[in-house]
């Protein structure tokens, strides 16, 4: 951690001392070894899945978004190993067929959208999941939604935010140009 970083984090740990006195255990600390459920997650990911959410109609993909996200060890790779527990931790509740449809609905929207790629995994169509950085298909989706006035109000909005957290979408730009390939779709 930099110096800058140091003198933020102390800065913060100081504010909440002084307004919350003693809840340093009432925090989840992700250095603590008891507690295994850290996962870093860009900043962008609850604004990019309101966009999910506007783009997806009546079906709503981002909170599966979300917790695909929180799934992540590091590596930008989801192995899905129960998609019905990943939709019930997205808040989505169904029985019988209907789960399957559920899953494979949002699913095809993330894809579409190109926040995702899928690969399969044994008899599983979509048993792993490659979360593209969020801000790369962002911009690749304003590429291709140019011409699309609903959407200028969200990327203006994006832009914002990023800029406000020091995201270099310029530097990204590079990254998002590039078109995927592979086989997994």
């Amino acid at each position: 951690m930099g110096d800058g970083a140091k003198h933020a984090s102390t800065r913060r740990l100081k504010t909440r001392e002084q307004l919350f006195p003693g809840s340093g255990t009432e925090v989840f600390d992700p250095t603590d070894r008891a507690t295994k459920g850290y996962a870093q997650v860009p900043r962008v990911v609850p604004i990019v899945a309101r966009l999910i959410n506007e783009r997806g109609g009546v079906v709503n993909a981002g909170p599966l978004y979300q917790v695909l996200w929180a799934q992540d060890w590091g590596q930008g790779i989801v192995e899905v190993r129960s998609y019905r527990q990943l939709l019930f931790e997205a808040g989505y509740n169904g029985k019988g067929s209907r789960v399957e449809r559920t899953w494979e609905e949002r699913i095809r929207i993330l894809q579409n959208l190109g926040f995702i790629r899928t690969a399969k995994r044994g008899l599983d169509t979509y048993g792993y999941i490659l979360l593209v950085d969020p801000h790369v298909a962002a911009l690749r989706l304003e590429r291709a939604t140019k011409s699309v006035p609903a959407l200028k109000d969200w990327f203006v909005q994006f832009r914002l935010v990023c800029e406000q957290w020091g995201i270099d979408l310029g530097a990204l730009d590079a990254k998002a140009s590039v078109v995927p390939t592979g086989l997994a779709s």
